[in-house]
């Protein structure tokens, strides 16, 4: 009954046409806005325009509803709007807004939000001006009736008809009927100046007292999202006015192992740069993290997030080269009897990488020199990944933030990190200039990690994808490590190819994000007073330096190792027997590879080719770590 009540007014009743239109604009605009996903504020706004500007909120919230549904559908027609918008003519605009104060919180560089204010307000006026003409006419024609009929006006005059006038539709207007069709009312609401008003003071206040626990929401599902699987808070506090931030109770957990957590910190505090607040800009100076455990066990399992399944890959194959290195051949399996158990730590690396790819536009990441066709193609395929992994809702145009990045973590310090093994040593974390955009920052991001023992020291820096440019980075040394603890990890023999003493091992080299997470670098190992076998030979070296070359996707690498150099080495180490075995078996392997060729092509090889190719291809020492390269 309200509603028919509240319907029957809109037509016939007090409700001016101005008050119609601006209900069809603002509801269209409320109904195609993301309202919960990065659209609250902007929605804020509007309610607070229908309240002050006099619209009539019955037919605003209809219009609203029913738009909402409309938007669902059009959700591609408006992304589509949004990004020409962005992207095209009118970009330094929409640059402006996105960076704009105050404008930078109600969703610019949403190519959805951007597209469906303006399908909105399109649709908005003309359903505004339609429904305005029909109840223009509507009244003209019972103010018609009510100058032009004395029986009609008799009739309004009735008790009993001026009671069920006002039951359905508030009354009859004071003036007739044919004033309310030339009726021209306030275009400010005073009531709602005072309903804003004190909602505005209210919303202030209560985001003060509250803000701890809609940041620990907002960021229990980011961090969720971008970790996979459930990552817990216990307490977020965050002192505006001291410029200070600290988190309780941190579990991140691993999506590969949900009973476990990837790491776990008793407390993280931060200091706080809210210069920037209203263009929607935060910048985190220090943070020290506490108490910090990795791989700790959970009292309940976490949950694995709907959405942590990856779209499919732009590209998926490796890249010949890296920054001018050509990459090398072969596979983990020539090398190693635990292939299969190192790709899956591999792919978990790969994982992280990949997130912080995943949300980096390929334009703004350019790998190497390549026609704009080709960018513009790896641009779109990227959107439809975003658009696959978010919703449409969820893509944002990080290209139009300017100056300085949205979230900018200075630095990260964690001291004394634990593992399970309360005898291992202990770690230390420091992760530098890590934000949304690192395109805006001259720092690049990098991670370091080091050892109590000194016995690891990993560096990570992210140099492409900074402002100031540069390469992708890694740099990983592992200092006199137990053989046998190396082995174990390695290969599974109960005759391994080497035991005893120690091991050091190095590996520089450059990586990319693009269009596959791919890695080039020697791996330098140092072997020290260890027993080396190989076939039934064997032999005590005080030091073995061996070099492998290793390149190709980070979960797939290729892995090529210079029989004939390590037969050199060998022999230069006093293994003579090994070195001669070494080169025999590369030999060996080298004649079978040969006949099988001309086997299949039925081409004689003669022996002069032969012997040359023997002397710079090798195979002997492939399955050293008891790889499994086929020898037939």
């Amino acid at each position: 009954m309200l509603m028919i009540r509240n319907f029957l007014k809109t037509l016939i009743g007090s409700v001016t046409p101005f008050q119609v239109l601006l209900a069809c604009v603002l509801g269209a605009l409320l109904g195609f806005l993301p309202i919960t996903n990065g659209g609250t504020i902007a929605a804020l706004v509007l309610v607070l325009l229908l309240l002050v500007l006099n619209a009539n909120l019955f037919l605003a919230g209809i219009v609203a509803t029913g738009v909402k549904l409309v938007s669902i559908a059009t959700a591609p027609l408006a992304f589509a709007i949004g990004r020409l918008l962005i992207d095209g003519p009118t970009r330094p605009i929409a640059a402006a807004l996105a960076n704009g104060p105050v404008t930078a919180w109600l969703g610019f560089d949403s190519s959805l939000s951007v597209g469906g204010l303006v399908l909105g307000l399109v649709i908005g006026v003309v359903l505004g001006l339609v429904v305005s003409k029909i109840v223009l006419r509507l009244r003209s024609a019972i103010a018609g009736l009510e100058e032009g009929s004395d029986a009609f006006r008799a009739l309004m005059q009735r008790r009993t008809i001026r009671w069920a006038a006002w039951v359905l539709f508030g009354g009859i207007p004071k003036g007739g009927f044919a004033s309310s069709a030339a009726r021209r009312g306030l275009p400010i609401r005073i009531s709602g100046v005072v309903i804003s008003t004190l909602l505005i003071v209210l919303v202030v206040i209560g985001g003060w007292l509250l803000a701890g626990g809609a940041a620990k929401r907002v960021l229990v599902r980011e961090l969720t999202r971008l970790n996979g699987s459930t990552v817990d808070i216990e307490a977020l506090d965050i002192a505006w006015f001291g410029g200070r931030a600290e988190i309780v109770g941190l579990q991140i957990s691993n999506p590969e192992a949900l009973d476990r957590n990837l790491f776990e910190a008793e407390r993280l505090a931060a200091d706080l740069d809210l210069d920037s607040f209203l263009r929607r800009r935060f910048a985190i100076d220090d943070v020290v993290v506490s108490s910090a455990r990795l791989e700790s066990d959970r009292t309940t399992p976490a949950i694995r997030h709907e959405s942590s399944s990856k779209a499919p890959t732009i590209e998926d194959e490796s890249p010949s080269e890296i920054d001018g290195v050509p990459l090398p051949e072969g596979n983990l399996e020539e090398y190693l009897q635990t292939a299969r158990e190192w790709k899956e730590r591999l792919q978990q690396i790969q994982g992280v990488l990949e997130k912080i790819a995943d949300r980096i536009p390929p334009a703004s990441v350019p790998e190497a020199d390549s026609p704009s066709s080709d960018s513009d193609d790896s641009l779109e395929a990227w959107l439809r990944e975003q658009v696959d992994l978010h919703g449409y809702a969820g893509v944002r145009a990080t290209h139009l933030i300017e100056g300085t990045p949205t979230v900018l973590v200075r630095k990260i310090e964690a001291d004394g990190i634990r593992t399970r093994d309360q005898s291992a040593p202990t770690y230390d974390l420091v992760i530098t200039s890590m934000s949304t955009e690192p395109g805006l920052v001259e720092s690049p991001p990098a991670i370091e990690v080091r050892s109590s023992d000194e016995s690891l020291t990993a560096e990570l820096e992210l140099g492409r994808i900074s402002k100031s440019g540069g390469q992708n980075r890694f740099d990983i040394t592992l200092r006199d490590l137990p053989a046998e603890r190396i082995v174990e990890q390695l290969v599974k023999s109960q005759n391994p190819p080497f035991s005893g003493g120690s091991i050091d091992a190095a590996m520089t080299g450059t990586f990319t994000l693009r269009p596959t997470i791919s890695l080039v670098g020697p791996l330098e190992v140092v072997l020290r007073n260890c027993t080396i076998r190989i076939a039934n030979e064997s032999a005590t070296i005080a030091e073995l330096p061996v070099r492998l070359d290793v390149g190709g996707r980070l979960d797939d690498p290729a892995v090529a190792l210079d029989e004939k150099a390590f037969a050199d080495a060998l022999e230069k180490a006093g293994a003579g027997a090994l070195a001669a075995r070494a080169r025999n078996e590369a030999q060996s392997q080298v004649d079978r590879g040969l006949q099988n060729l001309e086997n299949k092509t039925g081409i004689e090889i003669p022996d002069d080719v032969r012997k040359g190719i023997g002397e710079v291809i090798g195979g002997g020492l492939d399955g050293l770590l008891g790889g499994n390269r086929d020898k037939d």
